[in-house]
């Protein structure tokens, strides 16, 4: 375990921010030598009612060309290509062939199911429980009553610690309303004018040298109801 409560690394600027260089957490290591694992910090957990509805609707989308592109080939006769893309941001080409079959080969930034996973380290849930749930998991070593914890026991103590109520539904449930009702982090340029100029500047080389391919300034919801789901 890195910590014995959330807010022991997220709380640069404040409740829920990111974390200072002294709470940097180490993945995947010996446990004994950092140079063993990967560093990295802990970034805020502000918005992320808003980033898992956007993962949602752009999943949709996807998921949308995909069936489309499976209906013109099977009624086609002939492998159809398509690029995929959901609110401007490319995810590749998909083939689809006659007899429903999907190459997915050409397939970038999603796995072949193509859901949109924003959340965790390397985009490894869809959903904040699901990040919860792991994070209870890997940076406090509690375990929820789930088949997909890690471990050899059964499903309600899969660590077989005897402890069988570490994370009940409840819990997730609680912290998982909490972290979707954060608030939308803003930027908010500089006022000094000399300051306000290398910000300009500042953007423009971010968006000159392709940034802002990945980095988007606007994905801008189809549905604001933030009626995400758990």
């Amino acid at each position: 375990p890195d910590s014995l409560a959330c807010s022991e690394c997220h709380h640069r600027g404040g409740f829920d921010g990111a974390g200072d260089l002294s709470q940097n957490a180490f993945f995947d290591g010996d446990g004994y030598a950092p140079a063993s694992g990967f560093e990295r910090n802990a970034p805020h957990v502000l918005g992320l009612g808003v980033v898992q509805k956007l993962a949602e609707e752009m999943t949709a989308a996807l998921a949308l060309r995909r069936d489309e592109l499976k209906f013109g080939a099977e009624s086609s006769g002939k492998a159809q290509t398509l690029p995929l893309d959901a609110k401007g941001v490319s995810f590749g080409e998909l083939t689809a062939h006659p007899d429903g079959t999907l190459d997915t080969s050409r397939v970038k930034g999603v796995l072949p199911d193509l859901v949109v996973r924003p959340l965790g380290w390397k985009g490894g849930q869809s959903t904040i429980r699901d990040f919860a749930r792991d994070g209870f998991q890997r940076h406090h070593g509690m375990q929820a009553v789930d088949p997909a914890t890690p471990g050899k026991g059964p499903a309600w103590d899969k660590d077989e610690d005897q402890n069988t109520t570490e994370i009940i539904p409840g819990m997730l449930t609680t912290i998982t309303v909490y972290l979707a009702l954060l608030d939308i982090p803003v930027m908010i340029p500089p006022e000094d004018p000399k300051l306000l100029e290398r910000h300009g500047k500042g953007w423009e080389a971010f968006h000159r040298v392709g940034c802002g391919d990945c980095h988007r300034a606007s994905l801008p919801l189809a549905d604001s109801s933030l009626k995400i789901t758990d």
